[in-house]
């Protein structure tokens, strides 16, 4: 009989669908020749399951297996009844699986009945306790065959079998109204398969499907198997591939759940969506991305959705970009590559960015670290690189905290730390190892610039650390000769005296601090000297038509005088306005100040004239400082008052307009008329004098009056005031 079924039988495969993934797979052939029968379980993601047991007066005999390759599991002598005898059956195979972490269960495998002895129909027992077992189902063979066929049961309505450590299987043959009987049946391939994976499962280490795909094919290709569906539960889930995933519907992971990539790829016709609260890990080159059917991680043709408020982490064994499928926003980014990961687009995140292992390189892009959010585990080995034009940002950083900004550039760690008082401000910051405007001297200088600027022009006050090690020093710089910060303000380069700590190595960078810094721009490290010029700050402040002027030096010497001037925003020449005498020699910061008063309305522009003893000038940067006036009609009290013979009357007009002033005695009769004229927006001054006139203006109380008519609306503004003549 046997002789006649090695004959007889002819393998032809139909490919098949697993609408699951794979928990355990019986191959029933020797991994080695694959020519030898093996009843152990070749494949499994959880332990428990052994060899499958014949019950019954039949025995597992050697036959010939799948693919005409190998042995498959055969056995004779089933029930010959033409009823489904159930749980009554009395001879079957048996064995458990361990289904915890899982549920959606199905059995799948390839059957063949080579004899028209061979049973004509097929049943299914479960029990999640291994004593009380139920029917699942049974199907008709289709009678004697020479062909492999597929088959699957799904325990969907049995719930009872999800997330178990020990269910219990059996497969059962009856003759059933086929003519044949108790005969030979041949099965290969057992699978028990999942379409979900539940929350808090811990840590899953899928099958590797290419294996199995050969096993399938007794030696074929290494592809995968195709799969529906895949929804992967949290919290407390981690899953990791072991071999490319094919799936032909929907892969979804949930809040609370990971997905481990490696570097195998998720693929097929299917679609993808990681929830809120999910956590993919990507280690392909190329990240994620957002074309269908593209490289990278992700490769489904169908829609992706990687949502804003997952979590992404990149710990390829290779040079990763992020890939285009990164979230413009997101709640989390981690980076643990020690080769580094390049940003594909401008990133902003608003919860963590968590650098474990590697560098984040920024290119040309931006990462934006919003309001609330926080960065976690910087350091030598794992910072963000920002030696192109890419920039880190603070939005709305926090007041009075040190923050640090961990940039560097390719060879070296080189952070920032910021600690600001004033208006809440945006600050952004990079570092590179060349100048933009070389220093004084090359040989004395730490080989970096750091750049910072902010949102809120001049509403800052900030104290500011750099980080250096010693091998960013130029060969003449030493820690041990004077060091200053020097900030390049379009001009020249302003140096700040500052506090230097550190050893200089990786695990304890020099660090360079300095305080009391208002404007930012391009900052260096050197020795005194190294980047000139002294002076620091300067800026004005607007007071309606007043301007002040503010500067500081750090040092002076040889200084004579800084003289003031000022010309209008769009105006041809300079005009000197002031002069303040400067401190001849001084190793520590001057404060200066100067005030340009009674302005019209308008932006003026100012620089310094900063001359040395020896008549040699340079001038300062220029700042630009608008004048405008406050709302309202004003008319001020004379001066002096009471007055004899004449006093001064200072006024504002809000608007063009045709202004009259008039003064008039106690009985209201008019005693002189002052002004009657156009007049310009903006302050004036008028004099008064009692002895001026063609008549006679004895001692007493007067009363002036404003009167100021809008030329464009028509609208009358008036004010008086009282005033005193005493001859």
């Amino acid at each position: 009989m046997k002789s006649l079924y090695f004959v007889l039988i002819s393998l032809l495969f139909v490919g098949v669908s697993y609408s699951q993934v794979p928990i355990l797979f019986y191959d029933f052939e020797n991994n080695t020749n694959r020519n030898t029968f093996e009843n152990i379980v070749e494949q499994s993601i959880n332990s428990g399951s052994g060899p499958i047991s014949r019950v019954g007066s039949g025995i597992i005999e050697t036959g010939i297996g799948n693919n005409n390759a190998g042995s498959g599991l055969y056995s004779s002598k089933w029930q010959n009844s033409t009823t489904d005898p159930g749980t009554a059956a009395s001879e079957y195979y048996q064995f458990t699986v361990n289904t915890t972490g899982f549920k959606g269960i199905s059995i799948r495998f390839r059957f063949m009945i080579p004899f028209a002895s061979g049973p004509g129909n097929f049943g299914i027992l479960i029990s999640p306790n291994g004593t009380t077992y139920k029917k699942s189902g049974s199907f008709n063979t289709g009678g004697p065959n020479n062909m492999w066929s597929d088959v699957g049961f799904s325990f969907y309505n049995y719930p009872e079998v999800n997330n178990l450590s020990s269910l219990s299987i059996r497969l059962y043959a009856f003759k059933g109204v086929n003519s044949g009987s108790g005969g030979y049946m041949a099965i290969d391939n057992l699978m028990i398969t999942a379409d979900t994976i539940v929350s808090n499962a811990g840590n899953i280490t899928l099958l590797n499907e290419s294996n199995l795909y050969n096993s399938y094919y007794s030696g074929g290709t290494g592809q995968t198997l195709t799969h529906a569906n895949l929804v992967v539960n949290g919290p407390s889930t981690n899953i990791s591939l072991s071999s490319p995933l094919n799936i032909s519907q929907n892969f979804s992971i949930s809040n609370g759940a990971n997905v481990v990539c490696g570097n195998y790829p998720v693929w097929g016709a299917g679609s993808f969506t990681l929830n809120n609260g999910g956590t993919l890990s990507i280690g392909s080159p190329l990240g994620i991305s957002l074309t269908p059917d593209s490289s990278g991680n992700i490769c489904l043709k169908g829609t992706r959705k990687y949502n804003s408020g997952a979590n992404y982490i990149y710990n390829g064994t290779s040079v990763q970009i992020t890939g285009n499928g990164l979230p413009a926003s997101l709640n989390c980014l981690s980076i643990n590559n020690n080769k580094g990961v390049t940003l594909t687009n401008s990133l902003q995140l608003f919860d963590t960015l968590k650098l474990f292992s590697g560098n984040l390189f920024l290119g040309t892009r931006n990462l934006v670290i919003g309001d609330t959010a926080v960065v976690l585990g910087s350091s030598a080995d794992s910072y963000v690189v920002t030696d192109n034009i890419g920039a880190m940002i603070y939005n709305n950083m926090a007041r009075n905290t040190d923050i640090k900004f961990p940039i560097g550039t390719l060879d070296s760690f080189n952070p920032i730390i910021l600690n600001y008082t004033g208006t809440i401000d945006t600050f952004k910051a990079s570092v590179k190892s060349l100048f933009d405007n070389p220093p004084v001297n090359n040989n004395k200088v730490v080989n970096r610039q750091w750049t910072i600027s902010e949102n809120n022009s001049g509403g800052s006050v900030a104290s500011l650390k750099f980080c250096w090690i010693s091998g960013n020093e130029a060969s003449g710089f030493s820690v041990y000769s004077p060091i200053m910060v020097g900030r390049y303000d379009g001009l020249g380069w302003y140096e700040v005296p500052a506090v230097v700590s550190g050893a200089g190595t990786v695990s304890d960078p020099y660090t360079a601090s300095v305080s009391g810094i208002t404007q930012f721009f391009p900052f260096g490290v050197g020795n005194e000297g190294a980047l000139p010029v002294e002076l620091i700050a300067f800026y004005g402040e607007p007071n309606n038509t007043d301007i002040s002027l503010h500067w500081n030096t750090a040092t002076e010497i040889n200084s004579n005088s800084f003289e003031i001037e000022r010309k209008e925003l769009f105006g041809k020449s300079w005009l000197k306005i002031g002069s303040v005498h400067a401190n001849f020699l001084s190793n520590s910061p001057r404060s200066y100040s100067f005030s340009d008063k009674i302005l019209k309305p308008g932006e003026y522009l100012y620089r310094l004239k900063m001359i040395d003893n020896d008549g040699s000038f340079q001038y300062s940067k220029t700042v630009e400082v608008k004048a405008k006036l406050s709302i309202g009609l004003e008319l001020n009290q004379n001066y002096p008052n009471p007055f004899n013979p004449s006093t001064r009357i200072n006024y504002k007009i809000p608007f063009d307009a045709n202004v009259l002033i008039e003064v008039f005695n106690v009985l209201g009769a008019k005693v002189v008329r002052l002004v009657n004229e156009f007049k310009e927006a903006g302050y004036y001054c008028v004099e008064f004098n009692a002895s001026g006139y063609n008549m006679a203006i004895s001692s007493g109380v007067y009363y002036y009056k404003i009167t100021a008519t809008d030329i464009k609306t028509g609208t009358n503004l008036n004010l008086s005031k009282k005033m005193v003549l005493l001859k």
